[in-house]
């Protein structure tokens, strides 16, 4: 998922298997990114952006979505 600012580009996309729930969950980050809303899934997005790493809480939330 990426989000230029510069240009309000967004893009997501590579989702296979549980796709449905990836898809919402960027879906919604996007929509959040794109209307500058401060929201839990944009800190969540900013922070795997600096360290490099998926957030913690959302790896737990996935893994209970899918069970993997």
């Amino acid at each position: 998922m990426t989000y230029d600012r510069r240009t309000g580009l967004a893009h997501a996309g590579g989702y296979s298997g549980e796709g449905v729930a990836l898809a919402n969950l960027a879906g919604r980050t996007l929509a959040d990114l794109v209307t500058g809303r401060d929201s839990e899934l944009v800190r969540l997005d900013a922070s795997e952006r600096r360290t490099g790493r998926p957030a913690r809480l959302l790896d737990r939330a996935m893994t209970r979505l899918t069970g993997r």
